[in-house]
């Protein structure tokens, strides 16, 4: 399962999972536009010394002309896009807690920056991979919009909402030979996950009964395998799918 010649555009670079992705990707032959809203240059660093070709970008997913600048940026050095992976969201800086008490505040930019961040992104992509007829674009959801965790309402609603996002964009994209996947990651050891668990670890490793590997948190390494092979030739008659990679904590 190879990425050899292939340019791979990753969101939410700069740390943690996102970070993870790039690296696999560049050790498999891709080359990597690292993006995110903060500084990705560490991340461009590991990369580079993968031997990869790379571009560090730092914009808002947020704001729709950053992300048509960024896609231009990238195809201004690479002269083509053939992957896209929306890794970019909000998930530790969210105050977690009943739903009740979520803030309504709060409550929109989640939604903005992790449903239409996702979407203005899959936008910006579209046009030079509707023109090559060949794309592939993942989707980062979470196990958590399949079995529903206490005290995250916001994150898991705007998890939920990638999901059928993905699934819709895969039924207007298909006829261009691109695809449009969702992965589904269970709770990684990430500087995300730290910030958002806090006290609340145990309570919301603890809130789905069904049976999973041991493993309370996974290592992101653990799961980039998934993203590669959605990105790889490999999957090419899969789209619109939802794959789900926690450990077995989702398993019905």
């Amino acid at each position: 399962m190879s990425l050899d010649n292939k340019v791979i555009l990753i969101t939410g670079a700069a740390q943690g999972f996102g970070r993870a992705i790039a690296l696999d990707c560049a050790r498999n032959g891709a080359a990597v536009i690292a993006c995110d809203l903060d500084d990705c240059a560490a991340s461009l660093e590991l990369i580079e010394a993968e031997g990869a070709t790379a571009l560090g970008l730092s914009f808002d997913i947020t704001d729709n002309s950053a992300c048509a600048g960024a896609v231009k940026q990238a195809l201004a050095k690479f002269d083509r896009l053939d992957g896209l992976v929306n890794c970019g969201a909000l998930y530790g800086a969210l105050n977690m807690g009943p739903f009740e008490y979520i803030d309504p505040d709060e409550w929109d930019l989640a939604m903005k920056v992790n449903v239409r961040g996702t979407w203005q992104m899959c936008k910006a992509v579209s046009p030079c991979m509707r023109a090559a007829k060949n794309g592939s674009i993942v989707n980062i959801s979470s196990n958590s919009a399949l079995f529903g965790p206490a005290l995250m309402c916001h994150y898991v609603a705007s998890k939920a909402a990638v999901i059928g996002l993905t699934r819709t964009i895969a039924s207007e994209l298909g006829q261009d030979n691109i695809r449009v996947n969702a992965v589904c990651p269970g709770a990684m050891n990430t500087e995300g996950s730290a910030k958002a668990a806090g006290d609340n670890l145990q309570a919301i490793l603890e809130s789905s009964p069904r049976p999973r590997l041991n493993y309370p948190f996974m290592e992101p390494e653990q799961v980039t395998g998934t993203i590669k092979f959605l990105l790889s030739d490999d999957s090419t008659m899969m789209t619109g799918q939802i794959l789900t990679s926690d450990a077995g904590m989702t398993t019905l």
